[in-house]
């Protein structure tokens, strides 16, 4: 084994064995340790930019307003009305259309033993739809459901 060379200067204290004679004990304060200095870098502070105002572009709308010929209630007889297609006065042409009110009609007679009458509902205007053209540009004006 090798002897230390220590001398009283360089003594460190340990808690088992009590200094030698002579030496004083070193001031067992615990060491006070300054804190490290931190300086934030660019890439650790957040990059904050305020909202930057947006320009606003003026829009500018218009209203068109359609006139809209008044709706017609269109009977069973022919009426006297003004055409909005061709935009003519004229009195309507009728054609009459069975349904399938006017078929029900028909099929409940046969099945009731009135097997003659069945066609009596196709020649009633009462179980079928008029429906009203203009008669100088055969355009569709309306119906009427009975």
């Amino acid at each position: 084994m090798e002897k230390s060379n220590m001398s009283q200067t360089e003594y460190m204290p340990c808690p088992q064995n009590p200094p030698p004679p002579g030496v004083s004990p070193p001031d067992l304060a615990p060491p006070q340790y300054a804190p490290p200095q931190y300086t934030p870098t660019q890439s650790d502070v957040p990059s904050y930019a305020p909202p930057q105002s947006v320009p606003v572009q003026q829009v500018h709308t218009t209203t068109v307003l359609h006139s809209v010929a008044p709706l017609t209630q269109y009977g069973p007889k022919q009426q006297n009305v003004t055409c909005p297609s061709c935009n003519n006065r004229i009195i309507t042409k009728t054609e009459s259309k069975a349904t399938s009110k006017t078929h029900l009609w028909a099929f409940c007679l046969f099945i009731c033993g009135c097997w003659p009458c069945c066609c009596i509902p196709y020649c009633m205007d009462s179980c079928m739809n008029t429906n009203h053209y203009c008669p100088n540009c055969s355009a569709f004006l309306g119906t009427y459901q009975s």
